[in-house]
């Protein structure tokens, strides 16, 4: 009989959107607010205290100067990129230059060897 209104208590609560939990989470609250039982706890300072908290300034510091060196070699690298870019378009231009100029080389070697040929069938 208990537990069927025990039951019929909790489908009513969620029904109008309530959770039976909460009733139990605030007097649970007040208990431990009355008898001062609390979640915090706090340690008087000693060396090794000081010593934790100067370690985690100083892991706070260095994490703040990765973060500037991430940045840092972020934007040296994008302004190699430009560079790098900028010698692979002339590394790039040079080389079909060079290509042309081959190119140039063969034609006018061609053009020279038929003149030559035609010169000598006059001769002879």
């Amino acid at each position: 009989m208990v537990f069927f209104l025990a039951t019929v208590f909790s489908f009513c609560l969620f029904m109008m959107f309530l959770n039976p939990l909460h009733p139990l989470f605030f007097l649970g609250e007040r208990l431990s607010a009355a008898t001062g039982v609390g979640n915090t706890a706090s340690v008087p300072p000693n060396p090794i205290n000081k010593l934790a908290m100067q370690l985690e300034e100083k892991e706070r510091q260095l994490s703040d100067k990765e973060r500037y060196l991430d940045e840092r070699t972020l934007a040296l690298e994008e302004q190699n990129s430009v560079w790098r870019d900028r010698v692979t378009l002339a590394v790039l231009s040079g080389l079909v230059l060079m290509f042309v100029l081959v190119l140039v080389n063969f034609y006018f070697d061609s053009k020279r060897s038929r003149e030559l040929d035609r010169l000598e069938g006059k001769r002879g």
